[in-house]
């Protein structure tokens, strides 16, 4: 795959990759409840069972469209190898 840089040399990479399962079984659906116009928190805790750090980018959806851009969280989470966050 040719890397072009500006002002630079022209570059080839060699790209690899591995696709990977994705367990749903992992998935949890929140509820909320909260009055009009306040702010509500809930807080969801991710468990690593492996030996190195993850960083993920998680995905916050809603399947009603009223309700896009209401809802928040970090766009990338680490949590360190066999612990939680």
């Amino acid at each position: 795959m040719p890397c072009l840089i500006k002002g630079g040399d022209k570059l080839e990479l060699s790209l690899m990759g591995k696709s990977v399962e994705q367990d749903t079984s992992t998935t949890e659906e929140l509820s909320f409840t909260t009055k009009v116009r306040q702010t509500t928190c809930q807080s969801v805790t991710v468990r690593n069972t492996e030996d190195k750090e993850w960083a993920i980018n998680p995905t916050i959806s809603t399947e009603v469209d009223a309700c896009k851009g209401y809802f928040t969280g970090k766009s990338t989470l680490v949590v360190p190898a066999r612990g939680s966050a």
